[in-house]
């Protein structure tokens, strides 16, 4: 997971246990089409779902040990966000709507599909 977002800036956005696979001693993510990039408006929503079911599945399964959801977003992310469990979800709504995503969105312009759109209309 860390890999995807921190290399990649990639985050999977429906992470489970049947989209992971063991091969060759390698933690391998499929079904990766429905990734999203840090920047997307709810990156950071699916990032915290995404790291809430990696949790429950490896807790299920008798992993000793296994941190919570919200210790595995900030190591994830590198957010550091520091609250209680239960205002952990609200506390990433704030990120996103403040735009505080640890410089992802730094010195980047932004385009919607319909800038393109009209963009290549005028050439047309």
């Amino acid at each position: 997971m860390c890999t995807m977002y921190q290399q990649c800036k990639l985050i999977h956005a429906d992470l489970s246990e049947y989209n992971m696979l063991w091969h060759e001693e390698k933690l391998w993510f499929i079904d990766v089409s429905q990734s999203v990039e840090p920047f997307h408006p709810h990156a950071l929503e699916f990032l915290y779902r995404d790291c809430t079911n990696v949790v429950e599945f490896f807790s299920k399964c008798g992993v000793p040990n296994v941190v919570p959801a919200h210790e595995l977003f900030n190591k994830v992310s590198e957010l550091g966000v520091n609250c209680d469990k239960e205002d952990f979800l609200s506390q990433i709504r704030l990120y996103q709507a403040h735009d505080m995503t640890v410089g992802l969105r730094k010195n980047e312009t932004l385009y919607d599909f319909e800038y393109f759109f009209n963009k290549e209309q005028a050439k047309a």
